[in-house]
C-alpha cells in the first residue's frame, strides 16, 4: 500500500519534470 502510493508520487513527480 505503502509502496504503492509513493510509485504514485514519484510517478506524478516525473510527469511534472518532464511537462
Amino acid at each position: 500500500m505503502v509502496s504503492t502510493l509513493l510509485s504514485s508520487t514519484i510517478y506524478y513527480d516525473v510527469i511534472m519534470c518532464t511537462s
